[in-house]
């Protein structure tokens, strides 16, 4: 019996390069992108930490927490190389409220809105977390919102170094997960460089921004 493996070369090849693009000089953070995206695509279990259109404040630690320093991406002779995977607390945590106890319990002014981590506690640190701030020297600060979302890269390290060849690019350029075919190996989490691949705890699969597709297929 013969089956056909389709090779990396094949996985990733496209006529196209999908590509979005958004104005910096019109982002104002208002998080209604964000906001959309989730409503659509992530409002459900094992979804709760997934952003996959983010807005973050530049400078920054930027969506996920710290993106730039996890590594991932190509080594110097081209192999996908292993980057560190964000915890659930990168990812902005699933942060928990008390809103029964301090709207149905009938204990008034004596007690507040608390947020509780998903990991147990004191939050640590969440989405958006941070003041906006600035940098660089007088008379050149800088300062600006990041709208961030899987870039659906021309050569893509999620392709490569995933185990399953569970993950290819459409004719389009848009790379996509195969939920069928994906073993939540998480080789391709490691291998993102901007961190825009999420494990579904639930599913035990990985996911990512599909850039509306099912949209861009009813034209």
């Amino acid at each position: 019996m013969n089956i056909n493996v389709p090779s990396k070369q094949e996985l990733m090849s496209s006529s196209k390069q999908v590509a979005t693009v958004i104005d910096l000089n019109k982002c104002m953070a208002c998080q209604a992108c964000t906001v959309a995206c989730k409503t659509l695509w992530t409002d459900r279990e094992g979804a709760e930490h997934m952003r996959w259109m983010s807005v973050a404040t530049a400078p920054g630690p930027g969506f996920p927490r710290d993106f730039e320093s996890k590594g991932g991406g190509y080594d110097e002779r081209g192999n996908p190389r292993a980057g560190i995977i964000p915890t659930m607390v990168d990812s902005g945590d699933n942060l928990q409220f008390n809103h029964q106890e301090v709207l149905y319990e009938g204990k008034g002014q004596s007690v507040h809105l608390q947020p509780k981590s998903a990991q147990g506690g004191t939050p640590e640190w969440a989405y958006n977390w941070e003041e906006d701030q600035g940098d660089g020297d007088w008379p050149n600060p800088y300062h600006f919102y990041l709208p961030k979302k899987c870039n659906h890269c021309s050569h893509a390290a999620c392709i490569d170094a995933c185990s399953r060849n569970a993950i290819s690019k459409r004719d389009d350029g848009i790379v996509l997960i195969d939920q069928e075919k994906c073993e939540g190996h998480r080789h391709c989490v490691e291998a993102c460089p901007y961190k825009m691949v999420f494990f579904n705890p639930v599913t035990q699969k990985s996911e990512k921004c599909i850039e509306c597709f099912p949209r861009i297929d009813e034209g």
